[in-house]
């Protein structure tokens, strides 16, 4: 996949992260144009399922886990992320 092939040369690793817009505008440069739903439902859903784990950070951006810290960038986004939707559950239930 063209997008997989970009992101190992560009944004491996949570040091080399990119931004969305960043992303965006070298995927176009290299013929790829999608939105960020698309990126996030095809590109790192099916990243995921199969051979590469694609990482995303509110701090950092997206990027291509490659080592324990990566791993450590990626667990602590998921923690925040799981946090905000316990917190709207309880929200949920509560009124």
């Amino acid at each position: 996949m063209k997008v997989l092939k970009l992101m190992l040369k560009h944004c491996r690793g949570s040091t080399r992260a990119l931004t969305w817009p960043v992303l965006s505008l070298l995927l176009k440069r290299h013929g790829v144009a999608m939105t960020k739903n698309d990126f996030q439902i095809h590109v790192i859903k099916w990243s995921r399922a199969c051979c590469a784990f694609i990482g995303s950070s509110d701090l950092f951006g997206y990027f291509l886990i490659a080592t324990e810290k990566d791993k450590a960038v990626m667990a602590e986004f998921y923690r925040r992320r799981i946090k905000k939707e316990q917190q709207n559950l309880r929200t949920l239930y509560a009124s």
